[in-house]
């Protein structure tokens, strides 16, 4: 049976391949968490790749992406308004306010009585 060895070219052309992809995935890895900063800030975690930093980005703003296919994780991270968007800020409930009532002259002018007021300790 004959034997096939590896020659030393070709183990070294293995071992510089597997270190150009471990490069290229720490590439892209640190370009998704650059990419998700504006929606998350820094994303501190270990991740294999730049699909799981994608996916931790939407699980923070509540999005299931869980079984997402890796290549549609970024554009939906796209679709999602950043925190300092309008649309954002819209999105948000709204709390019953007096803020849209035009409010004319003074506290006092509006309380004459708020003065005769004592608090009791």
């Amino acid at each position: 049976m004959p034997r096939n060895f590896v020659t030393r070219d070709a183990m070294d052309r293995a071992i510089k391949l597997a270190q150009d992809r471990a490069v290229q995935n720490q590439r892209s890895i640190r370009e998704a968490e650059r990419f998700v900063r504006p929606w998350v800030g820094d994303m501190a975690m270990d991740a294999r790749g730049p699909a799981d930093i994608y996916r931790a980005a939407l699980r923070a703003l509540g999005v299931k992406a869980d079984k997402m296919h890796p290549d549609a994780l970024r554009p939906v991270l796209e679709a999602q308004p950043k925190p300092s968007a309008r649309v954002a800020r819209e999105r948000q409930i709204q709390i019953a306010s007096d803020a849209n009532v035009k409010v004319e002259g003074s506290f006092a002018d509006r309380f004459p009585d708020a003065a005769k007021v004592t608090l009791m300790q």
